[in-house]
């Protein structure tokens, strides 16, 4: 009877574990979908943002 609730329990964490981890198990599976550096480093961002805002200025100091 043990051996069984702990095989219910062995499997309930091998589902949860890989539910949380399905984008890291996605990017294995499917390389092709990951974006290149080169293309990552030729982005554009568009930043809607105010002078007074701090989230704003702390964002425009780390996007450059």
């Amino acid at each position: 009877m043990l051996n069984g609730i702990l095989k219910k329990v062995l499997f309930v964490l091998v589902v949860v574990v890989i539910f949380q981890n399905w984008g890291k198990i996605e990017r294995v599976l499917n390389p092709s979908g990951v974006v290149s550096e080169q293309t990552r480093a030729s982005a554009r961002v568009v930043l809607y943002s105010t002078e007074w805002c701090g989230y704003c200025k702390a964002t425009r100091r780390f996007l450059g």
